[in-house]
Parts: structure tokens; C-alpha cells; sequence
């Protein structure tokens, strides 16, 4: 009875995401577009503020800076 039950969690594993994957309708959900969270602003360094990195992230200072 064991073999029969990992058997079956193996096959629950492995086609769950393929399920997840598709609407109601049975066509293929396309994938999501991924951009940084900054857009399509410059990287810019601003010390009080939030700043933008030159990959797109952003960063906001946290407690006091000291230079």
C-alpha cells in the first residue's frame, strides 16, 4: 500500500503545475511580463529619498545617514 500512495503524491506533484496552468477555457495562461520596480527611471542616487538602482530596484535609507 506504501508504493501505491508515493506513486500517487509523485503524480499529484508532478502535473499540479501543469493544471494550475491552464484557464477555465483549457488554453495555456500566458506568462507574466516581469519589470523592475523602478520602470523606466534612471538610476539616480538621492540620500534623503527613495533612490534607484542602475538594475531597476529600489532602495529608500533607512535611520540616519551620516556622511
Amino acid at each position: 500500500m506504501r508504493p501505491r500512495i508515493v506513486f500517487l503524491l509523485a503524480i499529484t506533484i508532478l502535473t499540479g503545475p501543469a493544471v494550475l496552468l491552464r484557464a477555465r477555457d483549457g488554453q495555456p495562461v500566458s506568462t507574466p511580463e516581469l519589470h523592475a520596480p523602478a520602470g523606466n527611471k534612471p538610476a539616480e542616487i538621492n540620500p534623503s529619498a527613495e533612490s534607484v538602482l542602475p538594475n531597476g530596484r529600489l532602495i529608500t535609507p533607512l535611520g540616519k545617514q551620516v556622511m
